[in-house]
This record gives structure tokens, sequence and C-alpha cells, in this order.
């Protein structure tokens, strides 16, 4: 198990929430959706996850 999703080797959050290039995947159309720019839809894509993932790296979920 990793601590954040974003160092999981097969996950999509690197390229969701940071913007990273990766060959293999097309953007989901919902994603497309989150905003014109990528900035936003990356601020998009974090926000729903952003406080459980600071209470999962503080060592405890909630909720």
């Amino acid at each position: 198990m990793v601590e954040h999703p974003g160092e999981y080797r097969w996950s999509s959050y690197r390229a969701n929430a940071d913007g990273e290039t990766m060959e293999l995947l097309t953007p989901h159309p919902q994603y497309i959706e989150l905003g014109k720019i990528a900035t936003d839809r990356q601020h998009a894509y974090i926000k729903p996850y952003s406080d459980r993932l600071c209470l999962w790296i503080g060592g405890y979920i909630s909720g």
C-alpha cells in the first residue's frame, strides 16, 4: 500500500492531479469538463480528496 495515490505506479492520479503526461492515458470526458484549462481541472480533481489525503498522511482516516 502507498501513503499517497500519486505513489501508486498504475494510478492516473499523477496525470489528473499533477498534469504528468502518460502515453497510455486518455482523459475521460468528465475530467475534461472539470475546467477549461489544465490547472483548473487539476484543482477540481484534487479538491474532493484533499482533506481525506491530509488525514491519511497524518496517520488516520475519519468518516
